[in-house]
């Protein structure tokens, strides 16, 4: 897991092995040749991982070709499948006494299902697996009204995310935001292993960066869906009140006579761009107050009416920062929802144009960041390094594992005080902002100036 996940922070896809192939490499008290396997994705994270056994003879030529050719198969198949089944017909098509805002019915349902718990007062938390810090917590909705009764309540709207890919038979997960008794993810090592408690309260955004692929679309899902259900309780053709239907995918007006006007999830455009020198060999970052000390990362900002993505690149590096970039050198890398609202983050990287890549051309927006400046490219590497400290490496850092995010201010302070030598911190693998930083790091830096 960890070569894959290395390796793709260069690469599109990789593949991590390990094991004992033949009568060389393997143990005497071993009858046959193995080899664990995971693919990784460098936006994606961790595709899929599997144990592979060959045949138990001593032809390790053979062995060899059967795990090359696991690999290969889990390999297409991780890259083409895994992740979310969003199981579109399937939502559609719930009976309407399914798809109101109550506990849908069936023994089946309350049995069967699985369901992503959010925090009733604030979205922003979630239950995760305190075994399995790269996972989320997934109860049963009966499970889940033992522990909160309330969720019954038709203030309670449970919204169907889908299935699990790749994985016949798995059960649909829907997500409910719910009052449930757990402990907390702040809470220190030695205080959880004195608890027999197996889910932890924890933040959605400082933990998605350490969810494998599956579990991370999951959250994103649930809490966009889960905080536009908050945002349009009303209709606002006419003021009405609305409802959720499809299994919460839909929020329609009640007032069926005059409007009945339909709603759906909303993201807001935003754009987030690393912008590098004329000859490659630094990148513009910033550091925004709501990040931890020493953190700094791409610039971001929303998307104007009638502006095009482009447009609100060259301007939102120009108003935050006072540097202009070369027009003709922006180019997309991915993107990513970003439900903290609601963003669709569109990432780019650019190059500043003649004469704006000298730290005299960096006039920082006070308002907007607390400071910005080049980086050069080495000090950047080490900065991603640093940060890439992974809380399924089962790091420990002053007496707490799963929220080791460089997200989370305590570990950024703990890693800067381990690291004295890092010129910054950037954000952990699997957010769009450290997928750009990866990706101007895998450029080739040009030895002169591009003119």
């Amino acid at each position: 897991r960890l070569a894959a996940t290395r390796y793709a922070s260069v690469a599109d896809v990789a593949i991590g092995e390990a094991g004992a192939l033949g009568p060389t490499f393997r143990p005497p008290d071993l009858d046959r040749g193995f080899t664990a396997l995971c693919v990784a994705d460098r936006t994606r994270g961790v595709l899929a991982e599997r144990l592979v056994w060959a045949a138990p003879d001593a032809d390790r030529a053979a062995s060899m070709r059967a795990f090359a050719e696991a690999a290969a198969d889990l390999a297409a198949t991780a890259v083409e499948e895994s992740g979310l089944d969003r199981a579109t017909k399937e939502r559609d098509a719930l009976p309407s006494e399914d798809d109101s805002a109550v506990v849908p019915s069936g023994d089946d349902f309350l049995t069967a299902a699985r369901v992503i718990v959010l925090d009733r007062q604030t979205t922003s938390r979630a239950l995760f697996d305190a075994a399995q810090p790269e996972r989320l917590a997934l109860l049963s909705p009966r499970e889940i009204l033992d522990r909160d009764p309330a969720a019954a309540k038709s203030s309670s709207t449970w919204c169907f995310l889908g299935r699990f890919a790749n994985a016949p038979g798995a059960p649909a997960v829907w997500s409910v935001c719910a009052d449930v008794a757990a402990a907390s993810s702040d809470d220190t090592l030695a205080e959880r292993a004195e608890s027999s408690e197996r889910v932890a309260w924890g933040s959605a955004r400082t933990r998605l960066a350490g969810l494998d692929r599956a579990h991370r679309d999951l959250l994103l899902h649930a809490v966009a869906l889960q905080q536009w259900h908050r945002r349009e309780p009303f209709c606002s053709a006419c003021g009405a009140a609305t409802v959720a239907h499809r299994g919460g995918s839909v929020r329609q007006c009640t007032n069926v006579e005059s409007c009945g006007a339909a709603f759906f999830p909303r993201q807001d455009p935003s754009i987030i761009v690393v912008v590098k020198s004329r000859d490659g060999s630094r990148c513009l970052l910033g550091r925004s107050p709501r990040h931890p000390r020493g953190v700094y990362t791409a610039l971001a900002g929303f998307v104007e009416a009638g502006e095009t993505l482009e447009d609100a690149v060259a301007r939102e590096v120009r108003e935050e920062t006072g540097v202009r970039v070369d027009a003709s050198t922006i180019e997309y890398v991915a993107s990513q929802p970003w439900p903290f609202p609601r963003s669709a983050m569109v990432g780019f990287v650019a190059t500043a144009a003649r004469g704006h890549d000298t730290d005299e051309s960096v006039v920082v927006d006070r308002d907007e960041l607390d400071d910005a400046k080049w980086f050069d490219r080495r000090d950047v590497a080490r900065a991603a390094a640093v940060s890439s400290r992974h809380p399924t490496t089962d790091i420990v850092l002053r007496g707490r594992h799963d929220t080791a995010s460089v997200m989370d201010a305590a570990t950024a302070e703990a890693l800067l005080e381990a690291h004295p030598d890092a010129a910054c911190l950037v954000p952990p693998p699997g957010i769009l902002a450290r997928i750009l930083i990866d990706h101007y790091l895998a450029e080739e830096s040009p030895s002169s100036s591009s003119g």
